[in-house]
């Protein structure tokens, strides 16, 4: 009977291992910090897993959010799920995903969860700790003048607060960096 209680806590504890994978266990350290409040945001050109070019261009001259994540990650669906709830009160801060992951498996997860925003892949770690560091998800809010505002991740941040972050965005008056951890 223990060998049959130590065998059956050794497949839940594979199986844990094999479904919800750690996100930060992708990162081997690197030379790359990832972009901190008060940084600019790095020139940028992708295409989105629906053919579209989104460059910085795309976003000049107004508030823009970039979250970096990866599908299997359960803290990335997390903070997705929270900003999906709070997104049809956005006010007009467009944001752009970039996942960690190949196209097919983005495009299943953006359409099965039905994500409203182009989402284009990363396939290097480099290119990812750019934005993050080593942490996904990474919520990054960008001001007009595309300096980061906002850092969020997987933090604790109410629906109300992170709502709060999105729109002040919008509100050229407040223009004071603000962190919420890392």
């Amino acid at each position: 009977m223990k060998t049959k209680t130590i065998i059956l806590a050794a497949l839940a504890a594979a199986t844990l291992c094999i479904c919800m994978p750690s996100c930060s266990s992708i990162f081997k350290p690197l030379d790359e910090p990832g972009l901190e409040i008060g940084d600019g945001a790095p020139e940028f050109e992708y295409t989105t897993i629906y053919g579209e070019k989104v460059n910085n261009d795309t976003f000049s001259a107004a508030p823009f959010a970039i979250l970096v994540m990866k599908p299997d990650c359960g803290f990335c669906q997390s903070l997705i799920n929270q900003i999906m709830r709070i997104w049809p009160q956005v006010n007009g801060v467009p944001l752009l995903m970039l996942s960690y992951s190949d196209a097919n498996t983005t495009l299943s997860f953006v359409e099965e969860n039905q994500l409203p925003w182009p989402t284009a892949c990363l396939d290097s770690i480099k290119e990812v700790s750019k934005y993050t560091g080593t942490t996904l998800p990474t919520l990054l809010l960008f001001d007009e003048s595309a300096v980061v505002r906002l850092r969020i991740s997987r933090d604790n941040i109410s629906d109300e607060e992170l709502l709060s972050k999105f729109n002040s965005l919008s509100d050229k008056s407040e223009n004071q960096p603000e962190s919420s951890g890392y």
